[in-house]
């Protein structure tokens, strides 16, 4: 639906302009972790090292929809806001 909104939208540069700047902030996010991982442990703890961030990063994708709903859900009606 974002993406049908971005297509529609008449000025779109509002839109495009801060998904750009946060693109361009985290992409070299997980580049400076593994380059940081690489010179910090050595090559044998170091596939398990890799394995524990990539599947922290699924993890936190998998359950960061329940966190979200959860906040919705209790910050509904507070200080008299909707929602």
């Amino acid at each position: 639906m974002g993406r049908v909104r971005v297509l529609t939208l008449d000025p779109w540069g509002p839109m495009v302009t801060p998904r750009f700047v946060i693109g361009v902030l985290e992409s070299p996010f997980a580049v400076g972790v593994l380059t940081v991982m690489g010179n910090w442990y050595t090559k044998k703890e170091l596939a398990k090292r890799i394995a524990i961030f990539y599947s922290a990063s699924y993890a936190a994708s998998m359950f960061s929809g329940y966190l979200q709903a959860g906040i919705y859900k209790g910050m509904d009606g507070h200080l008299g806001l909707a929602g």
